[in-house]
């Protein structure tokens, strides 16, 4: 083997040292890519299920006072205290069935419909 096979050989083994080592360094990077994505992904979830928890403890505690309870069963229920009255409005449904039904100019058309 002479010294001019010698370099080609070693200059062949390092190139392909180098490709090797540069296919592990860029998947190195890809994968450090990926978790860096997956890092904002997590953190952005972590600051919405904070602000959740945080919200949720505030309704917690606003319903763990007697006032907060008594607020929320007004709102859905409806209850009265004792001596209050409690009147529950019912919509009309002649009056609301009959200008809902016919368009205005259906009673300009046929004036002696009633």
């Amino acid at each position: 083997m002479t010294s001019l096979q010698r370099r080609r050989l070693i200059a062949l083994l390092l190139l392909i040292v180098v490709l090797w080592f540069g296919r592990s360094v860029w998947i190195v990077w890809q994968k450090n890519q990926t978790a860096a994505a997956g890092a904002a992904a997590a953190a952005g979830e972590l600051a919405a299920l904070t602000e959740r928890r945080d919200n949720l403890a505030a309704k917690v505690s606003e319903l763990s006072t007697p006032e907060g309870e008594e607020a929320v069963l007004r709102q859905n229920f409806p209850i009265a205290k004792e001596g209050e009255k409690v009147i529950v409005l019912v919509p009309d449904e002649a009056s609301s069935g009959t200008a809902s039904s016919s368009p205005w100019w259906q009673a300009i058309l046929n004036p002696f419909n009633n």
